[in-house]
């Protein structure tokens, strides 16, 4: 169905050697201001964060290849000595790679868009860019970027029930995150004029969209998917659109969004989880002469809800709690294909930058059942 490149090899990830720290005293005022940008590495598994220099003991396994990782740590972030070292373990942190964005895993709750609190596992992250998602002073949601493709590589989000009803022309926004280490870790408008040089380098700006013809802003969480105005909104940062072909993102990827939206709005009955992301093969909308924007050859999704209706009709009950779709960025043979989510896991692992460990869901979202064993298969 979908023509792949060899396999990529996996890639070994040492575990980190953990020390005891001390929990000092300190401020806790912090937390609601603190910005989304860390801006360190590994730091002998130790993590500043730049806006309240409050200082993580790190759970992320960095890649044998890092060898040496500096950064300057100023003042410890007041916790307890047991929960530094639960996150030093927990699989839940989304560690920084080059001192752009923090963990998923952040103090102001970026995991709540993540099931169960934990970011796709396998992923090779080697200079990718953890952000949350802020509009308002509120996570909305989270993305892994690639600044150098200058698309996302997923958003992760949570799905909101809503009527469906028409788009709103909301601003296209940019991520401050990605090019500054101050302000307060919002998303904002662009600003007019040449202003905008000062950050494209690190991600795409509307001038990269302005002269396509073939491609369109297309949004991995989608604003229909949301229901607040402000959820909405922060849906339209350019960190979260990817160019996709117009026949495509108007057809059969907008009727498959429209099909997740209808399902679980009637049959999810508590939070779905949604992960959705591209893959690429090294096509690049180009600007003066430069390669800007990575075009995506396939588009993925996958959702996870465990609180079910099990009343469902069975064609419906067999797409929970998970299920998954893929699709081609093409003009034609573009059709969405649904799967369970071990086979489109199956299918990344020959098209991604992953290790052979990739998992989209924390426990492949089982779903916990209050049946004895013996009975579970009857729901």
């Amino acid at each position: 169905m979908f023509s792949v490149p060899a396999s990529t090899s996996t890639l070994q990830r040492p575990s980190p050697k953990l020390e005891p720290v001390e929990p000092p005293s300190g401020h806790q005022g912090a937390t609601d201001r603190a910005a989304v940008v860390c801006s360190c590495l590994n730091c002998d598994h130790k993590r500043a964060n730049s806006r309240t220099g409050g200082e993580f003991v790190s759970d992320h396994q960095q890649p044998s290849s890092i060898q040496s990782i500096s950064c300057e740590c100023s003042q410890l972030q007041t916790t307890t000595r047991s929960r530094l070292l639960r996150r030093s373990t927990d699989r839940n942190n989304f560690g920084n790679r080059e001192g752009v964005s923090c963990n998923f895993n952040h103090i102001e709750r970026c995991k709540d868009s993540l099931y169960m609190g934990t970011p796709p596992r396998g992923i090779i992250e080697t200079g990718l860019k953890k952000i949350c998602q802020r509009y308002a002073d509120k996570p909305r949601f989270v993305t892994l970027y690639d600044s150098r493709k200058r698309i996302p590589v997923y958003s992760a989000y949570t799905f909101k029930k809503t009527e469906g009803d028409r788009r709103v022309d909301y601003p296209w926004m940019y991520e401050p995150q990605l090019a500054e280490v101050d302000g307060n870790g919002n998303m904002l408008p662009f600003p007019t004029g040449y202003l905008h040089m000062k950050f494209e380098d690190s991600q795409a700006v509307l001038d990269d969209y302005s002269d396509v013809v073939l491609y369109e802003r297309g949004h991995l969480n989608p604003d229909q998917h949301q229901s607040t105005p402000h959820d909405r909104a922060a849906t339209y940062t350019l960190t979260n659109v990817v160019p996709q072909i117009r026949e495509f993102n108007i057809g059969p990827w907008r009727e498959y969004e429209e099909r997740i939206r209808v399902r679980l709005n009637n049959f999810c009955r508590g939070v779905a989880f949604i992960v959705t992301g591209v893959t690429t093969r090294g096509n690049m909308i180009r600007r003066n002469n430069q390669d800007r924007v990575a075009i995506p050859e396939d588009l993925w999704s996958a959702y996870c809800c465990t609180d079910y209706d099990r009343n469902a009709p069975h064609d419906v009950r067999i797409r929970f709690p998970s299920h998954a779709a893929m699709a081609k960025n093409a003009k034609e043979g573009n059709s969405v294909h649904e799967m369970p989510v071990q086979e489109l896991e199956i299918l990344l692992k020959n098209s991604m930058d992953v290790d052979q460990n990739l998992q989209i869901f924390y426990d492949n979202c089982i779903s916990p059942s209050p049946l004895p064993m013996y009975l579970q298969h009857t729901i």
